[in-house]
C-alpha cells in the first residue's frame, strides 16, 4: 500500500512538474503562479455557484409564500361570499 502511495506521489509530482513547464512555454513565469491562480478561479466558481444556488433557494421560498398568500386571500374571499345562517 505504502508503494503505491509512493508511486502516485510521483506521477502526481511529474505531472506537476510538466504543467508548469507547459504553463511556461506559454508565458514565461506562469509556471510558478499557474496553481495557485487555479485555485483561485475554482474558488470563484465554487462562490458563484453556490450563490446561485442561495437565489434559487430564496426565489422558491418567495414563490411559495406568494402561493400561500393567494391562498389565503381565496379562502378570505369565499368565507365573506357565504351566507351565514342566523338561528332563530
Amino acid at each position: 500500500m505504502w508503494l503505491t502511495f509512493l508511486d502516485a506521489e510521483a506521477q502526481m509530482n511529474i505531472e506537476c512538474e510538466e504543467v508548469s513547464a507547459e504553463a511556461n512555454d506559454i508565458k514565461t513565469g506562469w509556471g510558478a503562479t499557474i496553481f495557485s491562480e487555479a485555485n483561485r478561479l475554482l474558488s470563484m466558481q465554487e462562490a458563484q455557484v453556490t450563490a446561485q444556488a442561495k437565489a434559487e433557494a430564496k426565489r422558491k421560498t418567495e414563490m411559495r409564500q406568494i402561493a400561500r398568500q393567494k391562498r389565503l386571500e381565496s379562502y378570505k374571499k369565499e368565507e365573506e361570499q357565504t351566507p351565514v345562517e342566523v338561528a332563530v
